[in-house]
């Protein structure tokens, strides 16, 4: 299988939370975080008496064959073949320049769907993160658990001590807010729980206080879908304003987001696919492989702006700089983004240059 990118988008949320997959197959390693710190990230399916996995390398878990992979606007789509099935999943991250609540909305889409002959009584689809997504590289104690919401759940976990905005380093991933895992079933237990699903295809609330905490959710059906949400709390000091993101003015919280998408999902990822297409055509003019370059650069671009709002009611999108002082709204990072922005999105460019 040919390597489309040098590192594969997973989930793209805004600059403190992208997720990235650095290896030619989805199971050959961990995830990475955009700080290039590992960020333990595990996939899993139970079919058969037996449990594979399709992202991240779980002890234990069988990895699937990987036999296709493709690159959109949003969306990076695996193929994999099991021993009697075949499962796609797409990890979708709906940052479209056109919709400024959904381009601020700190929610991304897992998506599967499982050809075979007939599910086996066992089958079930599990997304599980580790605490470390909670802190950059020194280890911090979490707290979590579950909530109940409309007709499924959602998991949390959070750094116990949590200081939002506590640094602006480079390379530096964020020691605070809350990261969300939204499912049929959901649990926030230790290490343990998950081997006891690799080994048995069972997850139970297990817990061992010694052990690392982890959230988890489950999905049991033929196609499915899990969220995944970042809830940085405050986004933006800004000349003596404290700025959350954009989606969340007017009193909406993480909750409403995750709600939101659940039930908006089939409209959400309508809407990506119609950009999808545009994008593609467009493209079109270019030459052939442009399209791949332009996905490329689309999400590397979302994923490195914060779009927020003043106490005026004022847009600012700023980027923030990864890998030369942490700076955000630096004109250099600025103007190389701008050509998407000019052609889609014009009012994010006044958004960019208002701060300046």
């Amino acid at each position: 299988m040919n390597r489309i990118l040098p590192s594969y988008p997973i989930w793209i949320i805004d600059p403190n939370f992208s997720v990235w997959s650095p290896h030619d197959e989805s199971n050959g390693g961990d995830t990475v975080f955009w700080t290039g710190l590992s960020r333990r990230t595990y996939g899993l399916v139970r079919f058969g008496g037996k449990t594979y996995c399709f992202l991240g390398l779980a002890d234990g878990a069988q990895p699937l064959r990987v036999t296709d992979v493709a690159v959109a606007a949003f969306a990076t789509e695996y193929t994999y073949a099991g021993e009697g099935f075949t499962l796609r999943v797409r990890f979708v991250s709906p940052r479209i320049p056109t919709d400024l609540a959904l381009l601020s909305c700190p929610v991304c889409f897992t998506e599967y769907d499982v050809q075979c002959a007939a599910l086996p009584q066992d089958f079930s689809v599990a997304l599980v993160l580790d605490e470390e997504y909670c802190y950059n590289d020194e280890r911090a104690e979490t707290v979590g658990g579950v909530l109940p919401m409309r007709g499924y759940e959602a998991a949390f976990i959070t750094r116990k001590r949590n200081l939002p905005l506590s640094n602006t380093n480079d390379c530096i991933a964020p020691d605070w807010g809350d990261v969300y895992l939204a499912g049929e079933e959901c649990w926030f237990v230790t290490e343990l729980a998950v081997r006891n699903y690799i080994a048995d295809g069972k997850f139970e609330y297990v817990r061992k206080g010694w052990e690392r905490n982890c959230i988890a959710a489950v999905e049991r059906g033929k196609s499915g879908s899990f969220l995944t949400a970042y809830d940085d709390r405050v986004s933006v000091f800004y000349f003596g304003q404290w700025c959350k993101a954009y989606y969340f003015h007017g009193g909406k919280t993480i909750i409403d987001a995750l709600n939101e998408c659940r039930h908006d999902r089939t409209a959400i990822l309508a809407a990506c696919d119609a950009f999808d297409a545009r994008l593609r055509e467009d493209c079109l003019a270019v030459g052939e492989g442009y399209y791949t370059l332009a996905c490329a650069a689309l999400r590397q671009t979302m994923g490195a702006h914060k779009l927020v709002t003043t106490e005026k009611g004022e847009l600012l999108y700023f980027s923030k700089e990864c890998d030369s002082n942490g700076c955000i709204g630096t004109a250099d990072v600025s103007y190389p983004s701008m050509p998407l922005f000019l052609l889609y999105a014009p009012e994010l460019v006044n958004a960019m240059t208002r701060g300046i």
